[in-house]
């Protein structure tokens, strides 16, 4: 569980990211979930916009896709959602840049 200035630290990181995935009227599919795996694993912080036409709930696809990929919401803005998920991949800048900000959220 992340502590409430790695919160805040992830959301500063996470408003200069793109949308990595979209999520539309099919919801959370089995495709949606393997293209956040994929990101979490690549970047550990990723933003994720749920489109107008989805007829979910936002909150309720943010619990989904918690449970389903195993991350943790850092912040949910309007149809914008923001997940982070530790990866176990090599260090690349990307990763180094949160795992740089939650060291300093943590001190």
């Amino acid at each position: 569980m992340l502590k409430k200035e790695e919160r805040i630290a992830l959301r500063s990181l996470g408003q200069k990211l793109p949308d990595l995935v979209l999520i539309g009227k099919g919801g959370v599919t089995e495709n949606v979930v393997s293209q956040i795996e994929d990101n979490l694993n690549a970047y550990e912080l990723i933003k994720v916009k749920v489109l107008n036409n989805s007829n979910d709930d936002i909150m309720e696809i943010s619990e989904q896709i918690e449970h389903k990929c195993n991350c943790e919401t850092v912040t949910v803005i309007g149809s914008k959602l923001l997940f982070y998920r530790q990866s176990e991949k090599k260090v690349n800048k990307n990763i180094q840049l949160v795992r740089d900000a939650l060291k300093k959220a943590s001190k």
